[in-house]
């Protein structure tokens, strides 16, 4: 029996996606997306699971596309442009009625902290953010540390993700996982599984 939902952040509860400041140093720096994508891509995991600091990740990005540092703040941009998704709070507040509910995001602690001034964290009763765990979506040991701190069991959980492979991660130890696509999707999914 389903006794906590857990949320992803990212592309989940908010708009964020770091292609987003791929986006902004490819703007300023004339380098191909795709190109700075790879780079920031392969960095930004380090940075979430605070093996690289965010001064460190800026430096190294600065270099690569020879851009001002100070032109490619990566929480400003995340501040710029993240956006929550209303009809996601809605969700949670829903079902906060009848369950535990937890945020489980692959974050580094600048952008947890802008998270905590635009939403209202105590819509969940756990918080894991990788940035202070220092474990990632979607390693196994990141949910077998929910499942410790919780004192749950993993067929007792609910996960929602965007990322096919946090889904899969999950499910790896028995947690029951939704790919999140969207609000209307996510609401069809729950009521099939009797939870909405």
């Amino acid at each position: 029996m389903i006794k906590m939902i857990m949320f992803d952040m990212d592309y989940t509860i908010n708009n964020w996606s770091s292609k987003t400041y791929s986006r902004q140093i490819s703007e300023e720096s004339g380098a191909d997306f795709a190109t700075v994508d790879r780079f920031t891509s392969k960095m930004i995991d380090s940075l979430d699971e605070g093996r690289l600091r965010l001064a460190q990740f800026e430096r190294s990005i600065s270099k690569r596309f020879k851009v001002p540092r100070s032109r490619i703040k990566y929480c400003g941009c995340y501040e710029r442009n993240v956006k929550v998704k209303s009809e996601m709070i809605r969700i949670i507040k829903r079902l906060k009625k009848r369950y535990l509910t937890a945020l489980l995001t692959n974050s580094e602690r600048c952008r947890y902290a802008y998270t905590a001034k635009i939403v209202d964290l105590k819509l969940f009763d756990y918080t894991f953010v990788s940035g202070y765990i220092r474990l990632l979506k979607p390693h196994p040991q990141i949910y077998r540390y929910v499942l410790k701190k919780t004192k749950l069991k993993s067929d007792e959980i609910l996960f929602i993700d965007n990322n096919t492979q946090n889904v899969i991660g999950a499910r790896k130890v028995g947690i029951e996982s939704i790919h999140f696509i969207g609000a209307k999707k996510l609401e069809e999914k729950l009521k099939r599984l009797g939870i909405w």
